[in-house]
């Protein structure tokens, strides 16, 4: 049969690119210059074909490759994880599925067996016994596609006479995490990685993938609407959602709107850190689990509101665990903007517009007085005596003490669990990265601080910024990944850890099964940061704790443990965790909390 020479001339041929090449210029169009991931027999031919023109580092498991890459994708805008065929791919299920719920960019790239290497005998890794009748080689994208994520796999030339189009289905795959912000799974089969692909004539930058999509009619009505609320309006809210995350240009023009007309802002829980707390962004609002002096403003204080970019489904944990006291949930005089098409387009345009007309709003008095009971509150919550034993119940108000005094920004990582929901009395300060909070509120995936952080930080070290890295994490949650530390020394990678040691896995807890000792007495964890060439402290007294906490934010080394040892005893645990376990304790039947919760409900407590 004829070459693709023959067929279509020697001047076209020279001009092909092999596969390896044409998903190098791909990555390179998207930002994606650096990807995490475990060498495997099935990913070698790829690895080799990449590693000159993208950086690869190794991670310590798949599913801490994913999540670093999760974690990429939160910084940077795209994420992607290499790893080979099944075995490698499988692990990372679970980061799919947190991508997928915290609309994160993704691209999981596995390796696979070669088309020519396709027969009646199953290679290895194929999820095919030997008492089955079928060889199974599609577990993985069956895997994916289950939990709806876009799932391919790459296909070769199917005559000598045509180069194949692998080239462009890649594209197209890593297009839709981009403009959908979701992950894609892809499999690239091993003998095609140096075969001919048809070359793409590439946008010179990824933004003008923008221009080839349809704005929804009808955006000139909606905004002569808001504008005419607004108009109507003497004290506006703005509500922000998570889906603002990855959308700078309408997060700014939303922020410097806000500023210009005087109107606040507050976030729901699932956009914490968006945006840093200050006289325009207030801070969080979540109904009953909101600072008492916010939930004050909101309920009391606002006669319209408008509420951009929320999950287009009604979602539990920002609708305060359905408890029937989101105010803003059901308050009438609303407007309910959602960027319903790629990348929130006629949303920005919307808001680029209605930010032309002049507004200007005072802040009220019951602005003012928020503003100085939030300092007070979050800053000294509890009397700070520097005598007095740290414990969960002050460690916010301790943070915020110390990290009010830096120079620079830090950028918080609390890992699910009682760290997550004790961090929701943090202050966020500005930060160079623009993010100064990161974790996976919806999805709740334990064991993601680290490698996030471990993401953070080569971020932050690759651009010569100044943000600092706290991680806040329970003794479950460590155990569950240090591993991954042993890159974060490797690669020198700043990062500052909070230890909770309690040696239980405390939120939720109903019982007293084995299942939630979460770590042994003899652990001895200052042995284990010295194998990993670290930091090591243990303060018992807020004096201390402060000191030595101000001392390594200050030092920016690698792999710095303060551990401190914290009761379990319902009493000195902060508010929001007593309220979230009693919910949980009555969602699950328990009579007591339950009884508590419907009073707290009903604001008899």
């Amino acid at each position: 049969m004829p070459t693709i020479a023959e067929n279509f001339g020697h001047k076209y041929d020279s001009k092909l690119k092999t596969l390896a090449e044409q998903m190098v210029e791909v990555m390179q169009l998207f930002s994606i210059n650096s990807i995490y991931g475990i060498g495997g027999d099935f990913v070698a031919n790829l690895i080799k074909g990449l590693e000159s023109q993208i950086t690869i580092k190794s991670a310590s498991n798949e599913m801490h490759a994913a999540f670093c890459a999760c974690g990429q994708a939160e910084v940077t805008g795209m994420g992607c994880v290499l790893v080979t065929y099944t075995v490698g791919s499988l692990p990372c299920l679970s980061a799919a599925a947190l991508a997928k719920a915290e609309r994160l960019p993704l691209v999981i790239l596995s390796g696979a067996p070669g088309e020519s290497e396709i027969d009646r005998v199953a290679l290895h890794h194929v999820s095919s016994s030997g008492n089955e009748w079928n060889i199974n080689y599609d577990a993985a994208l069956n895997a994916f596609n289950a939990i709806g994520v876009k799932s391919i796999r790459l296909q070769g030339a199917r005559n000598p006479e045509q180069p194949s189009m692998a080239g462009a289905q890649f594209f197209n795959a890593v297009k839709h995490a981009y403009l959908e912000r979701q992950p894609v799974f892809i499999e690239v089969p091993r003998d095609i990685i140096y075969a001919p692909t048809q070359t793409l004539n590439l946008p010179c930058k990824k933004e003008e993938l923008h221009c080839e999509h349809i704005l929804l009619s009808g955006a000139d009505d909606i905004t002569a609407h808001v504008i005419e609320k607004l108009q109507q309006s003497k004290s506006p809210l703005v509500l922000v959602g998570e889906n603002i995350k990855h959308n700078s240009p309408l997060k700014d023009r939303l922020y410097y709107f806000c500023k210009a007309s005087g109107i606040p802002m507050v976030s729901n829980w699932l956009a914490r850190g968006i945006y840093a707390d200050d006289e325009i962004h207030l801070g969080v609002y979540n109904g009953a689990f909101t600072m008492p002096e916010l939930r004050k403003l909101v309920e009391q204080g606002v006669d319209y509101i408008l509420e951009i970019e929320t999950s287009i489904i009604p979602q539990d944990t920002s609708r305060a665990f359905l408890s029937n006291t989101d105010f803003i949930a059901s308050f009438a005089n609303k407007t309910v903007l959602k960027g319903t098409i790629e990348r929130s387009q006629g949303l920005y345009q919307i808001i680029k517009t209605v930010s032309k007309q002049s507004f200007s709003f005072n802040n009220n008095a019951l602005i003012e007085s928020f503003l100085a009971s939030r300092h007070n509150r979050l800053l000294y919550k509890d009397d700070l005596d520097s005598s007095k034993k740290i414990s969960l119940k002050n460690l916010a108000a301790v943070i915020n003490a110390v990290t009010e005094k830096l120079p620079y920004g830090v950028i918080y990582l609390p890992e699910v669990g009682n760290s997550l929901f004790l961090s929701y009395s943090l202050i966020n300060r500005a930060t160079q990265t623009g993010r100064s909070w990161l974790s996976n509120p919806w999805y709740a995936a334990m064991g993601t601080s680290i490698p996030y952080a471990r993401a953070l930080g080569e971020y932050l070290k690759d651009n010569n910024l100044n943000d600092r890295v706290l991680i806040i994490c329970g003794d479950g949650g460590f155990n569950f990944q240090h591993n991954e530390l042993v890159h974060c020394l490797k690669n020198n990678i700043p990062l500052t850890i909070i230890y909770l040691r309690n040696n239980i896995f405390h939120l939720g807890k109903l019982s007293e099964s084995e299942i939630y000792q979460s770590n042994a007495n003899e652990y001895d964890l200052q042995s284990q940061v010295k194998a990993y060439g670290g930091f090591y402290s243990k303060p018992e007294s807020i004096a201390d704790f402060r000191k030595i906490l101000a001392a390594r934010l200050n030092s920016n080394l690698s792999v710095q443990i303060i551990e401190l040892i914290v009761s379990d005893l319902f009493d000195e645990l902060p508010e929001e965790i007593q309220w979230l376990n009693h919910y949980i304790g009555a969602k699950n039947g328990n009579f007591k909390s339950n009884e508590i919760w419907e009073k707290h409900m009903r604001g008899e407590d």
